[in-house]
């Protein structure tokens, strides 16, 4: 318990006093334009993100059976990599959850949650989507094509956006 105080002091202690004085250096521009650029309106670059997209999911052997069972229904499907322990992928479940519940995506997408505690059946599938920020969210069409992925908090209204774009156009 000790040690959890100690640590959020510290983190205040940073948040108050800053770290770094107010100099601008490239990798602080590139925080303050990717904050900047979270906090727009989504557009197409925001809704897909950094990620390239669209592209197809190729099955090879490693494939994970539960996947490439996902692939070979032929309905679209959302992936997410999360673990349980962060508040930014409780967030990101919340707003997939209520994305879902709108009448217009209900019972037509199929979700596949993988918690990254799992890593027996998380591993290959987070290779395949290059996961290295959780929570990771891809859609995914009818033809197994990624036509949108994000890498940490995005809210619903991005979700039933992406959603929206695999089902009806």
């Amino acid at each position: 318990m000790r040690v959890k105080a100690a640590v959020v002091l510290f983190i205040l202690a940073i948040v108050i006093a800053g770290c770094g004085g107010g100099e601008k250096t490239p990798a602080r521009e590139e925080v303050e334009k990717e904050i900047a650029q979270t906090q727009q309106a989504p557009t197409r670059a925001s809704v897909e993100g950094k990620l390239p997209v669209p592209r197809e999911l190729k099955l090879n052997k490693d494939t994970p059976n539960f996947l490439r069972e996902a692939i070979e229904r032929k309905e679209p499907f959302v992936i997410l990599f999360y673990t349980q322990e962060d508040y930014i992928c409780d967030k990101v479940r919340q707003e997939l959850r209520e994305a879902l519940e709108d009448p217009q995506f209900a019972e037509k997408v199929n979700v596949i949650l993988l918690d990254t505690e799992d890593s027996d059946k998380t591993s290959k599938a987070a290779e395949m989507f290059k996961v290295s920020l959780l929570p990771h969210l891809a859609v995914i069409d009818s033809q197994g094509v990624v036509m949108a992925e994000f890498r940490g908090y995005v809210d619903k209204d991005v979700i039933k956006q992406s959603l929206y774009n695999v089902l009806y156009r």
